[in-house]
């Protein structure tokens, strides 16, 4: 004998396990129960579904089952649907703020690591300051294109020391040129000058000249 039972389940587009369990009874009636298996459903939800239960004569259940179990089957279908999209999003959530927390702590420990090093290159810089080398110490300044974050804190101690670097090398070049100063001092006449006075001298005592009296 031919039937169409199951044709007629394939049409309902139901998703999941369909569970029919059939009951005889003894005045030839049946109970038929039918449940669309939800174990796969996390949520507790999905747990509080009962089973339809249908009751009758077989003549009865052949001619009203599938009238009976279409509608609540959908429904059922739906909400299962539903809880098990809900419960990929959450699952999709929490894996995206764990690789956030991840993105976040391996960001804060690369921040860490960075700042480290930038402690210990400024700190070359203040040893350099310190022993007044400070033209090597504006050598050893952190490159700004290494440390873009820390740029406001480079410039402001490169212009402290190039600051410094000028003043002193102004006052080295104070330092090496000769000062000049006018002074006035008594000279003393050298032997030269003063067997010149004498020259003078004799030649003014010369009876023969002719300014000297009679």
């Amino acid at each position: 004998m031919e039937t169409n039972f199951f044709t007629i389940i394939n049409d309902l587009n139901l998703t999941g396990n369909l569970r029919i369990n059939i009951i005889l009874q003894q005045d030839k009636q049946m109970i038929v129960t039918v449940l669309l298996d939800s174990s796969h459903i996390k949520d507790k939800a999905a747990s509080m579904i009962v089973p339809l239960v249908l009751r009758g004569a077989s003549s009865d259940l052949d001619a009203g089952f599938f009238k009976e179990i279409k509608v609540p089957l959908h429904n059922t279908t739906t909400l299962l649907q539903n809880l098990e999209a809900h419960e990929k999003s959450i699952e999709n959530a929490q894996k995206k703020s764990r690789q956030e927390l991840e993105k976040q702590d391996s960001l804060k420990k690369e921040k860490s690591s960075k700042q480290k090093k930038f402690d210990e290159q400024m700190k070359k810089v203040d040893d350099l300051y310190k022993q007044k080398k400070i033209g090597e110490a504006i050598g050893q300044l952190p490159d700004i294109k290494q440390y873009p974050e820390f740029e406001a804190e480079i410039r402001k101690k490169s212009q402290e020391l190039r600051s410094q670097h000028n003043a002193l090398s102004l006052f080295a070049a104070d330092e090496e040129a000769d000062p000049v100063t006018d002074t006035v001092e008594d000279k003393q006449p050298s032997q030269e000058e003063m067997n010149d006075l004498d020259e003078e001298e004799f030649i003014d005592d010369d009876p023969t000249d002719e300014t000297a009296p009679f």
